[in-house]
This record gives C-alpha cells, sequence and structure tokens, in this order.
C-alpha cells in the first residue's frame, strides 16, 4: 500500500510518499497505474527510474528538491501546466 496516499481533487490530483519507499518501487508503480494515476511529479533529489516509468507509461517531470524544499511559484505553474 502506498504511504499517505490521497487525492486532492478526486480522481484527478493525489499526492503520496515517495514510491520507493521501503524498496517497494516496482509495486508502487504498478498500485499507482492500477488506480488509473498515468502522470507522475517527483519532487526528490534523486528521481524515479526512467525504465520502470516507461514500462507503466507515466508521463513524469522530475523537479529535485531538497529534502522538505519546495518548488518556486514558477516550477509550480510550469508543471501544472
Amino acid at each position: 500500500m502506498l504511504s499517505n496516499f490521497s487525492y486532492l481533487i478526486e480522481g484527478v490530483l493525489a499526492g503520496c510518499a515517495h514510491p520507493a519507499s521501503f524498496g517497494q518501487t516496482h509495486e508502487s508503480l504498478c498500485e499507482l497505474h492500477a488506480n488509473g494515476i498515468r502522470a507522475i511529479v517527483s519532487l526528490d533529489e534523486e528521481g524515479l527510474p526512467l525504465h520502470l516509468l516507461a514500462e507503466y507509461g507515466f508521463q513524469y517531470l522530475h523537479l529535485p528538491m531538497p529534502d522538505f524544499g519546495v518548488p518556486t511559484l514558477e516550477q509550480a505553474c510550469n508543471f501544472v501546466r
């Protein structure tokens, strides 16, 4: 089960802890896909394995932030588009 998964806008926009937490990357991506998620924005510094994202057909945007950092308003607006 994904850690802290919840919808901000039901069926449209969700958030969760890093999908690779606890070494469960493949399982987490499978669960996201099974729940209808088709795009991922990652804010961690390392990002996610591109080969696994491609395997599930996810659209992917990596905006590396330091731990507990937040995107600038410009970065947030760019990824919403």
